[in-house]
């Protein structure tokens, strides 16, 4: 009974290595310049003042988006993102 469930506990650890492994390849390919889009509608009215309240418009946005990897190390990998919403067609 020990010798399965020692072979248990070391298929879980090696799949759960290999996801980890998996993880953190998906990360460092999130690396780079995205065109991302904004579509921005209010969804409830405001509670306070519903007579003179009037909604926004909706909003349809593009920016750019540069994402880096900015600490990488074994088991901890951190990533910061920058937004430029200026009309502009490059990276």
């Amino acid at each position: 009974m020990k010798k399965y469930l020692v072979l248990v506990v070391v298929f879980l650890s090696v799949k759960t290595l290999a996801q980890k492994k998996e993880d953190e390849q998906a990360i460092k390919a999130m690396c780079g310049c995205y065109e991302i889009k904004f579509n921005f509608a209010e969804t409830f009215a405001y509670p306070r003042d519903t007579v003179n309240y009037k909604a926004s418009k909706v909003k349809h946005e593009t920016a750019l988006e540069w994402a880096e990897l900015i600490e990488d190390e074994p088991g901890k990998k951190i990533h910061t993102t920058l937004i430029d919403s200026r009309k502009r067609n490059d990276c």
